[in-house]
């Protein structure tokens, strides 16, 4: 359940991430070389095209703009840690919030937000962490201004 769930996550979260792009920052670039490490970056040239393509229509409100998206999956022990201590860092470092956290037979996952400080109904930065019995680490870590509310309400349920 946990995992179908951070595959939704995931899946809502690529789809908004079409819809605009300013600035590139790798949150989790040094963790791309280690072995058993894949990640994935979008950045401002691919979010641009993406929303050109007409990729984004119907899917979130047109005030909602991703900036980045950056996806890391660790799957050694080296690497977990490693993706560990510069997430926990950053949840310092930001003050992100913890929004959710659900246990389920040794899988975690946690949801940390930073809202915008001109608009608290909108997210700068999100982050969804899920951990599988220390064996794997999936990071999503998204930057823009994102409604929350678009990630839970009716719009979600097409990926059921």
């Amino acid at each position: 359940m946990i995992r179908h769930l951070f595959s939704v996550i995931l899946a809502v979260t690529l789809s908004m991430a079409s819809t605009s792009c300013l600035a590139q920052a790798r949150a989790f670039k040094s963790l791309a070389d280690m072995p058993d490490v894949n990640t994935v970056f979008i950045g401002e040239a691919a979010m641009r095209m993406a929303n050109v393509s007409g990729l984004s229509k119907g899917k979130f409100s047109p005030d909602d703009k991703v900036k980045t998206v950056e996806i890391v999956t660790c799957e050694s022990p080296a690497s977990i840690q490693k993706a560990k201590a510069i997430a926990d860092s950053m949840i310092e470092q930001m003050h992100l919030e913890l929004l959710l956290e659900t246990k389920d037979d040794g899988e975690i996952t946690r949801i940390y937000c930073l809202f915008d400080k001109d608009n608290k109904d909108k997210a700068s930065v999100i982050m969804i962490q899920n951990i599988d019995d220390d064996d794997e680490m999936n990071i999503v870590y998204l930057t823009g201004k994102i409604t929350l509310s678009n990630i839970t309400n009716d719009k979600i349920k097409q990926y059921f």
